[in-house]
């Protein structure tokens, strides 16, 4: 049986089991392969898939905030990680009739990629605490956690290279420097007791002295610090279960790592057929 879905309705009631939506984020670094993933899962039945909405951030009330983040980042930073925060948990939410909810990252990575621009001194620190607070509110008052997230590890030179040849306008000034710092912050989330802390030295993220990689408040006074790991305890509570897949495969080796993905979900859909057989007969037998 589907191991982490036994855990998740270990308290339920049979109707509540019935109810039960899968949730699932596609995550990874910018080119690694998440909407060709997205793509490919568009075949299967009772799967609902909701894609980045890159488009609405290229017209946003009537501005590509998406362009203007990447032109003047740390006039439009704090506007557009707002924008993404909100889109994520918006598309976490979203109520589908299908057993399978799949989205193109998450409200988790999108603070994740706010912790990215403030360790790069691009969003001030009380832009960080804001986002980090509101971020926060979301997990407490919401039900943000996911059951499944697909990291897409890539070499962050295959990634580059991608997102070169897609030549997104956008995405023109991205450089192997962002690719490696994104790889490192994914690993550090992801990977767990196989994230190689070595990496995260070899990065010059910032020209100044002090670093922030982690929030903590005490008292009156707000600051940022790399030696707590409040952050990264935040995003492992509410994370769920880990599938890697190599991303740096093409072809039809590639689809053998996508059908990783399916066969999860397949597992996970007997799971709940399993459970709901054995809490009918349970009640019947309690009647």
């Amino acid at each position: 049986m589907n191991a982490p879905f036994e855990a998740a309705t270990k308290n339920m009631s049979c109707e509540d089991v019935r109810k039960r939506k899968l949730k699932i984020s596609i995550e990874g670094i910018i080119g690694c392969g998440k909407s060709r993933l997205m793509d490919y899962l568009a075949k299967e039945k009772d799967v609902q898939l909701i894609q980045e909405p890159v488009e609405e951030w290229k017209n946003w009330h009537g501005k590509n905030i998406l362009k203007e983040f990447y032109n003047k980042p740390k006039e439009y930073c704090f506007l557009f990680q707002n924008a993404a925060l909100q889109s994520a948990t918006r598309a976490v939410l979203e109520k589908t009739n299908a057993t399978v909810r799949i989205t193109e990252r998450s409200p988790h990575s999108a603070h994740l990629f706010a912790t990215k621009l403030r360790k790069e001194r691009v969003l001030s620190s009380l832009e960080y605490i804001a986002l980090t607070k509101w971020y926060h509110l979301l997990c407490e008052k919401l039900d943000l956690k996911l059951d499944l997230i697909v990291y897409i590890k890539t070499l962050p030179e295959m990634a580059c290279a991608r997102t070169k040849r897609r030549n997104r306008y956008e995405e023109r000034n991205l450089t192997m420097k962002d690719h490696q710092k994104l790889s490192i912050l994914h690993d550090w989330w992801l990977m767990g007791e196989n994230y190689d802390k070595s990496e995260h030295e070899k990065i010059e993220w910032t020209n100044q002295e002090d670093d922030a990689l982690s929030f903590e408040e005490t008292g009156e006074k707000s600051k940022l610090t790399l030696a707590s790991n409040n952050i990264l305890k935040d995003h492992m509570k509410y994370r769920g279960a880990v599938l890697v897949l190599d991303g740096n495969k093409e072809g039809d080796d590639m689809v053998k790592e996508y059908e990783k993905l399916v066969e999860w979900i397949n597992d996970w859909k007997r799971s709940i057929e399993m459970i709901k057989s054995y809490r009918n007969n349970m009640e019947y037998v309690f009647k």
